[in-house]
């Protein structure tokens, strides 16, 4: 499996993936919210829960009817449909439903033991609960590669110290190949939507990088806000 393969590589039987002008979406578009697809599939019940639709013979048959208004890796705009549709890919090339390839290549060896998309009764019970009312405590296996993912503030840090090195903890071997950025942003004709927090310098696999700027460091962050996993168990 590489970056530089067409979603059409990975697509299911009879399905239809849109190009433009004979080019491709690739996977590091998906990745880099440069696939040219909108940010979530058109149509859906009004108030509906988030993350349990579309369904991924939902987004794939809609997929087959679509069409781009772009070239995809001309522009960036923030999109969750291209990330769950990354995460059918990869579950096609692994041969093995995605909840298990997280576990196996995530959750797992770090040791992310309250991160899931299908919450016990037990966690239910510890969802955290907003100002505004309590979330139907639903499985979210729908929104398998975008969101969905319950998880713990303590299990985040398990995740965030792979990218950091201390007395106690050395960065990850692979955490330089996982921020590779991918796109300048005067590679791209437009970034839309996500300077939300400051202005994106550049785009990686999942991340937005904004460069040193009066005093302040560089940042990795993820696109159109400033943090990421959520909802969070209290």
């Amino acid at each position: 499996m590489k970056l530089n393969d067409p979603l059409s590589k990975y697509a299911p039987p009879g399905a239809r993936v849109p190009d433009w002008q004979g080019k491709p979406i690739t996977l590091v578009n998906l990745a880099t919210h440069t696939s040219a697809l909108p940010r979530e599939q058109p149509g859906g019940a009004a108030h509906r829960p988030v993350f349990v639709w579309p369904t991924r013979q939902q987004r794939w048959n809609w997929l087959s009817t679509a069409t781009l208004k772009t070239a995809p890796g001309s522009q960036a705009a923030y999109s969750n449909l291209a990330f769950d549709l990354l995460a059918d890919a990869l579950s096609t090339a692994a041969g093995k439903p995605y909840p298990q390839l997280f576990e196996e290549q995530i959750t797992r060896p770090l040791g992310m033991k309250d991160t899931t998309f299908t919450p016990s009764p037990d966690q239910c019970q510890r969802l955290m609960i907003p100002e505004k009312g309590a979330s139907p405590c639903n499985n979210t296996l729908a929104a398998i590669g975008s969101g969905g993912v319950y998880s713990t503030p303590g299990d985040m840090m398990r995740w965030m110290q792979q990218f950091l090195s201390s007395d106690f903890y050395t960065r990850s071997q692979q955490a330089d190949r996982m921020q590779t950025l991918i796109y300048q942003r005067n590679q791209l004709t437009r970034v839309i939507g996500m300077d939300v927090p400051g202005r994106a310098d550049a785009l990686g696999l999942g991340w937005v990088y904004m460069k040193p700027k009066n005093g302040h460091p560089g940042l990795f962050r993820k696109p159109a806000a400033a943090a990421g996993l959520s909802p969070i168990w209290r």
